[in-house]
């Protein structure tokens, strides 16, 4: 490679790693607006580190987008957001313990038995409390979940 050309390419490397470190600091500040209780601040800074990023949102932002979107109480988009992600990374069985009381929200009841069912199978012996304790977010965020998670019959 000439010298020229070696620039070019470390100059193409640094300007990714640039936008990887961007796309990165946006997903840790998406994050917390979401366990802060500000959805809308929370999709605003997704869509930014998607952009900033290039490539198709991972399904950690799609997930992000979706539990906004179930923060804010807008269960439909909730469910489109998570089902994306489940169907770019369909091993996330987690994502089920907010996607199942969503669809019940809608009224939905088996295909929010269905979601359940799935993260069952992922952990058996998983409780509505496990469950609470393990979601970072708002107490009305968490007071929705259980109430859901109960109402659908899971124990306590």
């Amino acid at each position: 490679m000439t010298d020229k050309a070696t620039y070019d390419r470390l100059e193409k490397d640094v300007t990714a790693v640039k936008n990887d470190i961007a796309a990165l600091t946006e997903q840790i500040t998406e994050a917390l607006n979401a366990f802060a209780g500000k959805p809308e601040t929370a999709i605003r800074h997704f869509a930014e580190a998607a952009r900033l990023d290039g490539r198709p949102p991972s399904a950690n932002c799609l997930i992000g987008i979706g539990c906004a979107h179930f923060d804010a109480g807008r269960y439909e988009q909730a469910v489109l957001w998570k089902r994306k992600a489940l169907q770019q990374q369909p091993g996330t069985a987690w994502i089920n313990r907010t996607l199942s009381v969503s669809y019940a929200r809608l009224g939905e009841r088996t295909a929010a038995l269905n979601s359940l069912a799935a993260l069952q199978r992922y952990s058996p012996d998983l409780t509505i409390d496990q469950i609470v304790a393990s979601i970072p977010f708002t107490r009305d965020f968490l007071d929705r979940v259980a109430e859901g998670l109960n109402d659908l019959g899971l124990s306590g």
